[in-house]
């Protein structure tokens, strides 16, 4: 993945991904509440940036992660981000953005 290429696909899909993850997630959802849902869960999922030499190798890390904690929490007595992420990743163009977003992280925080 390429940043400029990332970052500009980010900025230009942020109205309809947002549109999209309100309407899946039965709620207004707003940049910030979306980046609190997915770029939020570095620690839960024990993913660091820094631990990553590329960002696709961080990308996979990250969806390795949620895989593992989805399966945990599928059961939950309520609906936990996992579940809201993984609600969100069954729409293919919100998979893909997420992906983006991911590796947008990726390239603004990696030192």
């Amino acid at each position: 993945m390429e940043k400029d290429e990332v970052l500009r696909y980010v900025e230009e899909n942020k109205t309809l991904a947002l549109k999209k993850a309100s309407y899946i997630l039965d709620k207004e959802t707003n940049w910030e509440s979306f980046n609190g849902i997915i770029g939020g869960k570095n620690d839960t999922y024990s993913v660091n940036i820094g631990d990553h030499e590329t960002a696709e190798s961080y990308v996979n890390a990250w969806f390795s992660s949620h895989q593992k904690i989805y399966k945990k929490e599928i059961n939950a007595s309520y609906r936990k981000s996992s579940h809201k992420i993984h609600d969100m990743l069954q729409d293919d163009f919100l998979k893909e953005y997420i992906t983006r977003f991911l590796a947008r992280s990726y390239f603004k925080n990696k030192k």
